[in-house]
C-alpha cells in the first residue's frame, strides 16, 4: 500500500477513489424512479422545515400552534427517512441487478424502526460531534440504519436461472 488507505472488495484491493467513482456510476446509473423516491421524501421535509423556520420566526401566533408544527415536522422527518431507505433499497437491486415489489408490510417495518432509532440522533449527533471521539461512529450508526434491515423491495425471483439472484438480494447487508 502507498500511503493511502486501501479497502478489500472481492479479494482484490480497490483505492478510495476506485470506490468513489464506483459509487458515484451507481448513482449515475440510478433509475428514475429511485430517484423519484429519494425527492417524494426530501421535499416535503425541507419545504415544511423552510415554512416552519420562517413561521416561527416571523408570526406572532407561532407559539399556538408551536406543538402540531413540531409533530408535522417529524412525521415529515420520517417519510423522509422511509423514503431514503426506499432509495437505497432500489440502489441494492440495481448493484446486484435484481428487481424488487414493494410491499407495505415492510414498509410499515421501516417505519417502526425509523421511528424508533432516529430520534435520539437529535440528542446523540450533536453530542458526539461537541464531544469529538465518538463522532464517526455516531454518524455511521444513524447513516447505515437507514439501511440495514430495511429491504422493502421483495426480490421477484422466477424460475431457476433468477435463483442465485434472488439469494444474493436477501443476503443483503443484514
Amino acid at each position: 500500500m502507498s500511503g493511502s488507505r486501501q479497502a478489500v472488495r472481492g479479494g482484490q484491493e480497490v483505492s478510495g477513489i476506485a470506490l468513489l467513482e464506483q459509487a458515484v456510476l451507481l448513482l449515475r446509473a440510478a433509475p428514475v424512479s429511485a430517484w423519484a423516491v429519494y425527492l417524494l421524501g426530501s421535499i416535503p421535509f425541507i419545504t415544511g422545515l423552510f415554512w416552519f423556520s420562517v413561521d416561527s420566526l416571523r408570526n406572532i401566533f407561532a407559539p399556538k400552534h408551536l406543538f402540531v408544527h413540531s409533530l408535522a415536522i417529524a412525521g415529515l422527518f420520517l417519510w423522509k427517512q422511509v423514503t431514503e431507505s426506499l432509495f437505497l433499497s432500489q440502489l441494492h437491486h440495481a448493484l446486484n441487478g435484481t428487481q424488487g415489489q414493494p410491499s407495505a408490510r415492510r414498509m410499515a417495518g421501516v417505519l417502526l424502526r425509523q421511528a424508533a432509532v432516529q430520534p435520539s440522533g437529535f440528542l446523540a449527533v450533536p453530542f458526539a460531534l461537541i464531544s469529538g471521539l465518538p463522532a464517526p461512529f455516531t454518524l455511521f450508526f444513524y447513516a447505515i440504519s437507514l439501511f440495514l434491515r430495511s429491504r422493502i423491495l421483495r426480490p421477484r425471483c422466477g424460475g431457476r436461472g433468477a435463483r442465485h439472484g434472488c439469494s444474493r438480494a436477501r443476503r443483503g447487508f443484514s
